[in-house]
């Protein structure tokens, strides 16, 4: 009996983030969505992993192989739009032609080598850790990793955020502020 509670209270303890997909699609994303979520510099007080964010993920990562580029813009919409489109009931402190919560890079095969790119862009550190007061209440991450041998990036790495029902629909992120695809 004391050893099945103390294999439960494991599983409940650390079973939880090696088993839990709702983070990415694959180890690889779930690695780089936990890489985010534990940095040091995150901002973000709270920061859970979305399932349907990380499906969403995948669906842009999918439409950036079928076009064979990597574009915000993938798919004829906007990020913002793409969200919820697809179902997830972005904030409507959000524009709906805009891009405040996507990060997308192609063409790195390693984890760790994907996920110091978007660190070396200010633009993408800013949004991955939260570094704008914008961004602080972003509060939902979901992360795609697609690989596709028959494309010119071959591999594709899509980053999504968002909060949901908030009262504000105020958009107060600097107007200079410009998120570019990584590509490799």
């Amino acid at each position: 009996m004391k050893k099945s509670i103390a294999v439960l209270l494991l599983v409940l303890l650390f079973g939880q983030s090696a088993a839990d997909n709702s983070c990415g699609n694959n180890p690889a994303s779930q690695e780089l969505a936990h890489a985010i979520i534990e940095h040091n510099k995150q901002q973000r007080p709270q920061l859970q992993c979305n399932q349907k964010l990380s499906k969403i993920a995948l669906i842009k990562a999918h439409l950036l192989a079928k076009e064979l580029d990597i574009s915000h813009n993938a798919g004829h919409t906007t990020p913002n739009h793409l969200l919820r489109k697809n179902g997830y009931d972005l904030s409507k402190r959000y524009p709906v032609l805009g891009n405040q919560v996507e990060a997308i890079a192609g063409g790195e095969p390693d984890t760790e080598v994907a996920f110091q790119d978007f660190l070396n862009s200010e633009p993408h550190r800013i949004l991955l850790l939260g570094e704008h007061p914008y961004f602080t209440e972003q509060n939902d991450i979901g992360v795609a990793y697609l690989y596709n041998k028959n494309t010119p990036y071959e591999h594709y790495w899509v980053v999504l955020f968002g909060d949901q029902d908030k009262a504000s629909t105020a958009v107060n992120i600097h107007k200079e502020f410009m998120l570019s695809p990584i590509k490799k």
